[in-house]
């Protein structure tokens, strides 16, 4: 039971979701990077494990104010398929080897589940087309701003999937599909809130 001031009274009241590689922070991809990230974030909240572990993007990038970095330059890492800088980069090699790590990481306690987020199909077949374990989830920008139609639903949909697509990919291999952003992203949700669908749905539910 929670505490009546606000405090959790044990560990297993709270569902912590985090993730590892660029993004938020300057974390690459590979593998040993993604365990040596696990445990990095279950000591920052000061626990043992989180409940879900995601690969934050499906490719490498650095340094982290670029989205394209040139080939001369990245994000250290110890995964030779992952440094952008050395002629073994692998993008797709990257990407299992990094959830190779992921997998470890939760082998070793260290979450109890492992996802990814903003991976397009392709990816997911990759993972299937290598004989190792789907992700339990799939955590890409969706919102009525982004929706079933979206085209490309990820970043790197190159061959143009809708979101429509990616969700039924997911739903047919076991894959949660989870949206982030639900108001948008940053910039969009007071457009959001201010449109009359959204504010009559808001009405109808009695809520602000």
């Amino acid at each position: 039971m929670a505490d009546p001031r606000g405090a959790l009274s044990s560990r297993s009241e709270a569902f912590i979701v985090s993730k590892t590689g660029p993004g938020g922070l300057c974390w690459p991809l590979g593998y040993n990077e993604t365990l040596q990230q696990a445990a990095a974030i279950a000591a920052n909240y000061s626990t043992t494990y989180v409940d879900l572990l995601l690969l934050h993007w499906p490719v490498n990038y650095g340094p982290c104010k670029d989205r394209g970095p040139p080939a001369t330059s990245s994000i250290p890492t110890t995964d030779p398929l992952c440094d952008l800088a050395l002629p073994t980069y692998d993008e797709a090699g990257c990407r299992l080897s990094s959830w190779r790590g992921a997998l470890e990481a939760r082998r070793r306690g260290l979450a109890k589940a492992v996802g990814v987020s903003n991976f397009n199909s392709t990816h997911l077949r990759d993972i299937a087309a290598a004989g190792l374990e789907l992700p339990s989830v799939n955590q890409c920008n969706f919102s009525p701003l982004h929706n079933l139609a979206a085209k490309p639903c990820t970043p790197y949909s190159g061959e143009g999937e809708t979101c429509a697509d990616l969700i039924a990919h997911c739903s047919a291999n076991g894959i949660v599909f989870n949206g982030y952003s639900p108001f948008g992203g940053a910039g969009q949700a007071g457009t959001l809130l201010k449109d009359q669908r959204i504010a009559a749905i808001a009405r109808a539910h009695n809520a602000t």
